[in-house]
């Protein structure tokens, strides 16, 4: 357990490492209990290499970063309309001098 809190990612088990060490522990349940099957553990072993690639393809992409932006947030700047509106009489004043 202390192993996956290393400071250090890189140092961190890999999802398919943890999976093995998880993996052991039910083939000893296993035996323990009577040949109790888990079915789900296929869907288990696709999830977790998925995982690994998406931890590795993370790692290697560190210095790009995937930024996710909200749908209705803007990237560009824009005229706020009640303060435009409020300077636009000043604006006016100023220039008939």
């Amino acid at each position: 357990m202390k192993w996956c809190w290393d400071p250090n990612p890189s140092e961190r088990p890999s999802a398919t490492e943890v999976f093995m060490m998880i993996n052991d522990w039910i083939e000893n349940f296993d035996k323990d209990h009577h040949g109790i099957k888990f079915s789900y553990i296929k869907d288990a072993i696709k999830e977790f290499k998925e995982h690994d690639k998406l931890k590795m393809s993370t790692l290697n992409n560190e210095s790009d970063p995937i930024y996710i932006h909200h749908p209705q947030s803007y990237s560009t700047s824009r005229i706020i309309r009640t303060l435009y509106d409020e300077d636009k009489e000043f604006i006016t004043i100023t220039t008939d001098l």
